[in-house]
């Protein structure tokens, strides 16, 4: 996931170019990263691993969404009408990607070290 996300903002680099088919690849590429953060959601969720990854990882399949969501009106933008506020829909678009990236080198990370007991969780205090 981390790596298509990079993907994907070489693409964006790359429209610039007027390259065939980046916004379709874009697209095909943000769809491919929704199933996948659902994927990982689902399996994550059923595993034992501490609640904040657990959080972390569904925090970030919504924000696949979201991206989805958004992505929507920047195509429309981009191919058939004019929207207002395009601009704000865009750095969201952008933030929300950097967020996304983020947040799944976070769980990357966090849950290999779990399953590896590369970390103690310290003893709740009562």
């Amino acid at each position: 996931m981390i790596w298509l996300a990079f993907f994907e903002f070489i693409l964006v680099l790359t429209k610039k170019y007027d390259l065939p088919f980046s916004v379709e690849m874009h697209i095909l590429l943000g769809a491919i990263m929704l199933a996948i953060a659902y994927n990982n959601l689902a399996k994550v969720s059923k595993t034992d691993a501490p609640g904040r990854i657990k959080r972390i990882v569904k925090a970030t399949a919504g924000f696949t969404v979201a991206q989805a969501v958004m992505g929507i009106p920047l195509f429309l933008n981009d191919r058939w009408v004019s929207i207002p506020f395009i601009g704000v829909i865009d750095f969201l678009h952008l933030a929300i990607a950097l967020v996304i990236i983020t947040q799944a080198s976070s769980v990357a990370t966090t849950y290999d070290m779990w399953e590896e007991k590369e970390f103690i969780q310290a003893p709740k205090v009562t």
